[in-house]
């Protein structure tokens, strides 16, 4: 009887000691978890800032997820990403340009023949200086 009660209190023991170890375990992951954020927050401030807008993210990001090149079309930014280059997103992300097309005006653009005359109007209104159609992938 007492050999049970030693060896139960024992058991108990070890099942405590069990219990805060992973307790320590699981707040250890929680603060290298956070330190990781801060560094990868750290890293991405070093990157410039690929200007997509929000409406557009998510269809990117899916395609950045899926290994898929992804493409944007600037109208503002011309000139702004050169092939070779960095950028990070909002969404913590870096992608490296891989391919800069410029179109001059909307009849370039390889989906002109889609485009009516009133887009094509507009598209000239929105990016008088021309298109840059940018080609960029994920890193890592």
């Amino acid at each position: 009887m007492i050999t049970k009660c030693v060896t139960g209190a024992k058991l108990q023991a070890v099942e405590a000691t069990t219990e805060v170890v992973a307790e320590q375990s699981i707040k250890q992951a929680q603060v290298l978890n956070e330190f990781s954020k801060v560094l990868q927050d750290e890293r991405l401030k070093d990157y410039p800032l690929l200007e997509i807008p929000e409406k557009d993210q998510e269809g990117i990001r899916n395609k950045l997820n899926e290994g898929q090149q992804a493409n944007y079309l600037f109208g503002q930014k011309v000139g702004t990403y050169r092939p070779g280059q960095m950028y990070r997103t909002d969404w913590g992300v870096i992608v490296h340009i891989d391919q800069v097309q410029y179109y001059s005006r909307p009849e370039e653009l390889p989906w002109s023949t889609q485009l009516s005359d009133e887009e094509k109007a507009e598209y000239r209104v929105k990016a008088p200086e021309g298109f840059d159609y940018v080609h960029f992938s994920k890193l890592g």
